[in-house]
Parts: structure tokens; C-alpha cells; sequence
């Protein structure tokens, strides 16, 4: 994790969420199942919250990508890729589409590890929820 001198990590938006991995990632522990079931989490957090347009802050182009190119050929072509084989994470970007339904969603890419404090501070609160995991 980038360091942010100007990052106060006590501070804690009431929005934010640090889920211990086990509970964020139910499946895989990769970066990528991370990035999507984070969107989704957002999702349904919005939609809780009345919230019915919603900016998307990533630093996974694979997610921005998959999600606005990528899954409607898969769909289409039965969850294949374009080599025949299964898409890997064909269940978290199913539970993403469902949290996103009737949502206005915008996308936008931001550079990872560059003191952005938002970024900075999803970092910070992944770490939290690793570490949360590894002390239960």
C-alpha cells in the first residue's frame, strides 16, 4: 500500500466498507474478484441508500472493460470467451449486473498507487479487511 502522509486513516467515511476477505471475496482471493465484488458491494450500498446514480472509482481497467465490453459477447456467446472457454469470474459479474440493475452507472478509471485519496484509502481499507482475516 502507497503511503499518503495526507491520508488521516482514522477517519472512516460512513459509506466505506472493510469486509474481512473471506466475507468481501467469497470465491477467489485474486485482485480481480476483489475489484468486482467491490462494485458490487457499492452497488447495492447505493441502491440501499436511495441512491440511483452512481460514479464508479477503479483502478481495475479489467473491471471498467469487462463490465462495458466484455460481458455482453459472453452473455451472448453462452459465458465463453473468444477461445471457447469459460469466463472465470462469470458468477461475481453476474452478482454485479444484478446489484447494478436500475442504476445509473458511471465508470472511471484512476491511476492505482498515486496518492488519489480515494484510491489511497480503498487500499488502505482492503489492508484492513486482509488483516482482520488473518487475526480470526
Amino acid at each position: 500500500m502507497t503511503e499518503n502522509k495526507n491520508l488521516d486513516k482514522s477517519y472512516k467515511p460512513p459509506r466505506n466498507t472493510s469486509l474481512p476477505k473471506v466475507k468481501a471475496v467469497r470465491r477467489r482471493q485474486t485482485n480481480n474478484a476483489a475489484e468486482i465484488s467491490a462494485a458490487a458491494l457499492a452497488a447495492r450500498k447505493a441502491s440501499e441508500n436511495g441512491i440511483s446514480h452512481l460514479r464508479i472509482n477503479t483502478d481495475s481497467k479489467f473491471l471498467i472493460d469487462s463490465y462495458n465490453k466484455w460481458i455482453p459477447h459472453w452473455e451472448a456467446n453462452g459465458w465463453k470467451t473468444t477461445n471457447g472457454k469459460p469466463v472465470v469470474y462469470r458468477t461475481e459479474f453476474e452478482e454485479l449486473r444484478k446489484a447494478l440493475e436500475g442504476l445509473d452507472v458511471t465508470w472511471n478509471h484512476v491511476s492505482g498507487h498515486q496518492g488519489i485519496e480515494g484510491n489511497e484509502m480503498t487500499d488502505y481499507l482492503a489492508q484492513m479487511g486482509i488483516n482482520r482475516s488473518n487475526v480470526a
